[in-house]
């Protein structure tokens, strides 16, 4: 698991990004996610391409 410290620099550095992040991440859910962040356990990779 990663620490909160970092998991909420991630979110601070994806809030400033001006794209749509999708990330894979099989922790709990996360509070304060951005709203260009979609976090999945799971991405078709073939829907993806």
């Amino acid at each position: 698991m990663m620490d909160k410290d970092l998991l909420n620099a991630f979110l601070d550095a994806f809030r400033e990004i001006p794209y749509d992040i999708l990330w894979k991440f099989d922790g709990d859910n996360l509070e304060n996610v951005p709203k260009n962040v979609r976090i999945q356990k799971w991405f078709p990779q073939r829907d993806l391409l």
